[in-house]
C-alpha cells in the first residue's frame, strides 16, 4: 500500500527530463536520505521548474510505493535559496555529487543532512570554505562507516618521523608502497588534536579526506572538479 510522506525537508541533487511532461529527480531528505522521485510537470510548469533546482530548501510530499522510485506529489519552498557565487558554486555541486554517488537510496542520515545545510550556509556566507568542506567530508566518512581515527591500530600516537598510508577498514598503517599517498606521523598526530585552524594543517586534512573519498568513489570522476579546473583556466 502506498504511503505518503508529507512536508519532508529536502534539497534537489539532480533533475532531468523523464518521458513526456515528467522529471526524474534525485533528492536529499532529512529522514529518508537520498530518494529518487518522479515529478509530473504541468503544461505551464515554470513554477515547478524554478523550485526543482539545487541549493533551495524545500518541503517535499512524496508517495512511496513498492518501487524504489517514489512520486513527488507536492513541492514548496521552505526558505530562500542559497546563493553560491563562483567558485563556491563548484563546492556546492561537489557536495551534491558526493551524496549522489556515496549515499544509498533510503539511507537515513539526519546528522549528515544538518551538516549539509550548515555547509551550504557557510559557502553562501563566504565563511571558512575549506574548513566547512572538511567538516562535511569527515561527517560523510563517519556516516559511511569510514570515520577517520588519527591513531595507530592499537590506539597509540604515530611515530613522528614515519610515514603512513590509509587503507579502508584498517585506517592508517605504515607505508609499504611508495606509490600510495602517505602522511607524516607528526602531521597525523597534530590532526588527532581536532579540526585544525592552521591553513597548512587544513591542507593536509584535505589530502587525507580526499584520499579516503577517492577510494570510495572507485575511480569515478566528479564533474564538479572538472568544472572547477575549467574555471581556473579561463
Amino acid at each position: 500500500m502506498a504511503q505518503l510522506h508529507a512536508g519532508e525537508p529536502g534539497f534537489i541533487l539532480h533533475a532531468r527530463p523523464y518521458q513526456e511532461h515528467s522529471r526524474l529527480i534525485e533528492a536529499f531528505t532529512l529522514n529518508y536520505g537520498r530518494v529518487c522521485l518522479i515529478a509530473r510537470m504541468s503544461a505551464k510548469g515554470s513554477r515547478q521548474q524554478a523550485l526543482l533546482q539545487p541549493f533551495c530548501p524545500l518541503q517535499l510530499s512524496m508517495l512511496q510505493g513498492r518501487s524504489e522510485i517514489w512520486r513527488l506529489t507536492e513541492c514548496n519552498r521552505s526558505g530562500d535559496p542559497f546563493s553560491l557565487p563562483v567558485p563556491q558554486l563548484f563546492s556546492g555541486y561537489y557536495l551534491n555529487e558526493l551524496i549522489y554517488y556515496l549515499l544509498k537510496h533510503g539511507d537515513s542520515a539526519p546528522q549528515l543532512f544538518s551538516c549539509y545545510l550548515a555547509t551550504l550556509r557557510s559557502l553562501s556566507d563566504g565563511e571558512a570554505e575549506e574548513r566547512a568542506l572538511r567538516v562535511f567530508e569527515l561527517k560523510l566518512l563517519q556516516h559511511l562507516g569510514q570515520g577517520l581515527d588519527f591513531h595507530t591500530q592499537d590506539g597509540k600516537s604515530f611515530k613522528a618521523q614515519q610515514y603512513y598510508c590509509y587503507l579502508p577498514g584498517q585506517g592508517f598503517v605504515p607505508q609499504l608502497d611508495p606509490q600510495m599517498p602517505s602522511f607524516a606521523g607528526q602531521t597525523l598526530n597534530a590532526l588527532a588534536q581536532g579540526l585544525p585552524q592552521e591553513p597548512q594543517l587544513l591542507q593536509v586534512l584535505k589530502q587525507v579526506t580526499r584520499t579516503c573519498i577517492a577510494i570510495l568513489l572507485q575511480g569515478r570522476e566528479l564533474k564538479s572538479r572538472q568544472m572547477y579546473q575549467q574555471y581556473l583556466q579561463l
